[in-house]
């Protein structure tokens, strides 16, 4: 087959337009997943066999993309599109056990064709592994989102941490839900009279401070504003602008930033500072879910090595051995070693592609027959547990 290096653009909107073809299009079978695809080229110089050829290739191609679809999430293939290109899409043949064409057609000097292909699942995970790409999916932070809203007349911004219900802050909601469907946790508190000392904008510290009281990962903090900007033929303008940063509560780094502006008009002067609030909202969402994805996806990647503290070992050597075995079958555990020997407890070290909480959910899942756990504690880069009898 005609090895083709594609463009990235034609590539990412392909792999687009086949991540929305019905399930049913790929089935899978143990190693094997059995994928309809369409490839399409130019006739060049009436060369009908080489267009054939052609478009055959870029179905095979997009057969290989719409495989790794299922092992990666989208924003893990954007942000290792380079590595995925050259090392997968530049040879799809490698990764298919066979393929033949359902059906082809020409119109005008486009040659399509849509075949069926079979495509190994297994070389395709051992080139992402050998490439360092994680065939894991990611889980998101969980995110307190602190961003006060000032309309076009307000006095002061409203903000749900001064206390009390704030259900007019229509920037807040609106980036509440790009988040939300970007598959971020959303930490939804309460309204709680003692945190009114904390001010609108908010620093670093108080970002921390508040995220850890909250058992968040990242907290977003920001201010949404709508101005009066001259006037219009129909109407006055408005003008809104929407700054945002990301910190993250473990260490208090800033990962991510945003600033929108937008501008709207209209005649009442209320509707025109909330059109300019949500769109502004909107944009800014957009991005911000962009960027923290993509710093939590390069994170996950590298991996995290951390201790897990095993108390009540004492007596019980065989369940802490099958514990172990548990630990290291978990999905993102890369290694594990014994680190430390204690009189009652032991340590070990742990890489893991995912967070410390991640890893402590999933062992708690995991069902022992003679023996059960217990979470003590979750920090960034220990989990506390013990051995409990049944």
């Amino acid at each position: 087959m005609k090895k083709r290096c594609g463009c990235r653009m034609l590539l990412i909107v392909s792999l687009a337009i086949l991540l929305a073809i019905p399930a049913a299009w790929a089935q899978p079978n143990g190693d094997e997943t059995t994928v309809v695809a369409v490839g399409s080229s130019r006739i060049r110089a009436k060369d009908m066999p080489a267009a054939r050829e052609e478009a055959i290739n870029a179905a095979l191609v997009m057969a290989v993309s719409r495989a790794l679809a299922d092992l990666l999430p989208v924003e893990t293939m954007v942000s290792n599109f380079q590595i995925i290109n050259q090392s997968m899409f530049n040879q799809p043949d490698r990764y298919l056990r066979d393929y033949k064409v359902l059906t082809e057609s020409q119109v005008g000097d486009i040659y399509r064709v849509m075949l069926q292909a079979t495509v190994s699942v297994t070389p395709l995970k051992k080139s992402l592994a050998t490439s360092g790409v994680t065939v894991q999916k990611i889980t998101y932070p969980r995110v307190l989102l602190c961003v006060a809203q000032k309309r076009a007349y307000d006095l002061s911004p409203h903000y749900w941490w001064r206390g009390g219900a704030d259900t007019d802050n229509d920037a807040a909601t609106i980036l509440s839900q790009a988040l939300d469907q970007s598959g971020f946790i959303l930490v939804r508190p309460g309204g709680e009279d003692s945190l009114s000392n904390y001010p609108p904008d908010l620093s670093a510290a108080e970002a921390v401070a508040l995220g850890q009281r909250f058992d968040a990962e990242v907290v977003v903090v920001g201010l949404a504003e709508a101005e009066e900007s001259g006037g219009s033929m129909s109407g006055s303008a408005y003008r809104g602008t929407l700054f945002a940063r990301a910190f993250r509560v473990a260490d208090g780094q800033l990962i991510a930033q945003v600033r929108h502006t937008l501008m709207a008009a209209r005649i009442e002067p209320n509707s025109g500072g909330i059109e300019a609030l949500r769109g502004v909202a909107a944009s800014a969402g957009e991005e911000l879910s962009a960027r923290l994805a993509e710093v939590w996806t390069k994170e996950a990647a590298s991996g995290t090595l951390l201790e897990v503290v095993v108390q009540g070992v004492s007596g019980r050597m065989a369940q802490f051995v099958k514990l172990r075995g548990a630990l290291s079958g978990i999905s993102g555990v890369d290694s594990l070693q014994m680190k430390e020997m204690m009189p009652g407890a032991a340590v070990l070290t742990v890489r893991y592609q995912g967070r410390a909480r991640s890893l402590a959910e999933a062992l708690e899942k995991h069902a022992f027959d003679t023996f059960s756990i217990r979470i003590i504690r979750v920090e960034t880069g220990t989990i506390a547990l013990e051995l409990l009898p049944r």
